[in-house]
């Protein structure tokens, strides 16, 4: 964590105080981890606008929105809407044919549901097609 910390100060130090300063972690940290690490770094006054994929899964689908909004400041996250036209099976098009109940952005802005199990609906009917018997 100091290194990070270290290494995002001196590039703070490079490009002065006005630019805006990102970080991209690919993926490669834990929950625990990315919050005491971006914790460190507000406390340090390093004024990241962004830190990209800190943990896996980042990206679109249910449980990674309430994950992004549960916790620190999380103004934006990334969106991955479903695939045009259904698409062949693929690990792209697999979730969305298994679950229903996907927010769609709208006006630029996801709203999160509230109900259980993140709003989210298994597709029984797409299960039932794909049994072997």
């Amino acid at each position: 964590m100091r290194k990070n910390l270290e290494l995002i100060r001196t590039v703070r130090g490079v490009i002065g105080p006005e630019a805006e300063l990102m970080a991209d972690a690919y993926m490669g940290w834990d929950v625990p981890y990315a919050v005491r690490m971006i914790c460190m770094l507000e406390d340090a006054g390093l004024d990241l606008k962004w830190v990209e994929e800190p943990v896996i899964p980042h990206a679109g689908q249910f449980h990674n929105y309430h994950l992004v909004m549960a916790h620190l400041n999380s103004p934006m996250a990334e969106y991955s809407p479903p695939p045009e036209g259904g698409g062949a099976l693929d690990d792209d098009t697999l979730f969305w044919r298994l679950f229903g109940g996907e927010p769609r952005a709208e006006g630029g802005f996801v709203a999160l549901p509230d109900a259980a199990g993140f709003g989210w609906r298994l597709e029984e009917e797409v299960v039932r097609g794909w049994s072997v018997r």
